[in-house]
């Protein structure tokens, strides 16, 4: 597994992961979920409010851009979703049917435009106020060093695992996808979003501390946790962990 595009991958998550808790654009677009269906790409889930998890429209992009410059560009990523959205009447129209991917059915791939050259032009960003309810922000925030306090990351513990990618599967589960060090390919853990009586449930800043304990090599939590769930074609192994954290 190619470790520096985990990383970049783990950028892209980050960078996306904020429009989980805000519209993208101001048509109410959200970010549902980034995932990472091939090394050199990242994917990007986009929903409507209330739409259902299993209809999303998705966006490729690529992890590095033209003339051997490596790296993923935030605000090119951000800027280009954000002018297909403005452009298109009907959104939808300009995807093409993707195989393989369970949580969508069509997307727009923009690998080929970034990465040869092309690109808007940098907008400021939106003045729209975060959805301080949103659930999802937190539970992906939590794993990530966020760049407004810990200066930014792929995880809150690169020693133990690298967080690649999220995917909202219903309104009370998130599904998140680590690279654990030292063990080959990305795991799926599914993570509970709300408490047992339906409150919005905060990791509070504990859930990076809990996911690492588990990738402890002397640790067999996770034996008892994993679940089978050969319909994702982006993780080896899947374990569910909605009652557990």
């Amino acid at each position: 597994m190619d470790t520096a595009a985990a990383h970049e991958q783990g950028l892209a998550v980050m960078t996306f992961a904020r429009f989980a808790a805000m519209p993208l654009d101001a048509r109410g677009v959200f970010v549902r979920g980034v995932v990472w269906p091939a090394p050199t790409r990242t994917r990007v889930h986009l929903a409507h409010a209330g739409t259902p998890t299993t209809t999303h429209l998705a966006v490729d992009l690529p992890l590095r851009l033209h003339e051997g410059r490596a790296g993923f560009l935030p605000w090119l990523g951000i800027a280009a979703v954000r002018m297909l959205l403005r452009q298109a009447h009907d959104p939808s129209s300009l995807a093409v049917p993707v195989a393989g991917d369970p949580y969508c059915e069509r997307a727009w791939d923009m690998t080929g435009h970034l990465a040869s050259g092309w690109g808007p032009d940098q907008e400021a960003e939106d003045s729209m106020p975060a959805n301080v309810t949103d659930r999802v922000a937190y539970t992906v925030a939590d794993l990530l060093g966020d760049p407004l306090w810990t200066g930014g990351g792929a995880s809150a513990r690169p020693d133990r695992f690298l967080l690649v990618g999220f995917v909202l599967r219903r309104p009370s589960v998130v599904r998140v996808y680590v690279l654990p060090r030292g063990r080959g390919g990305v795991v799926a853990l599914d993570l509970p979003l709300t408490q047992e009586k339906g409150q919005v449930r905060h990791p509070g800043g504990y859930l990076g501390v809990e996911i690492s304990a588990l990738f402890d090599p002397h640790d067999t939590t996770l034996d008892a946790l994993r679940v089978p769930d050969s319909s994702d074609p982006y993780c080896e192994e899947c374990y569910d962990l909605t009652r557990w954290v």
